[in-house]
């Protein structure tokens, strides 16, 4: 998958191929309860499950991406 994280550590940003896709990928995150930044911060507030449940819907997300033939 192109993708990547850009940035300097805790901050970082999810780079993607194309502004469809990033507009894709955001969606089907809102879709999943996960309301994605441009920029990934670190948060102390959320639990290791809920940092484990947003890992999971931003990988189903990006799976629901590559399928509309928007990641290579």
């Amino acid at each position: 998958v192109p993708i990547s994280i850009a940035g300097v550590a805790p901050v970082g940003q999810l780079q993607l191929p194309s502004p469809e896709a990033r507009l894709a990928f955001e969606g089907q995150c809102l879709r999943r309860g996960v309301i994605p930044f441009s920029v990934l911060y670190t948060c102390f507030a959320h639990t290791p499950a809920d940092i484990e449940a947003a890992l999971v819907a931003m990988g189903e997300a990006l799976v629901a991406v590559k399928d509309q033939g928007l990641l290579s």
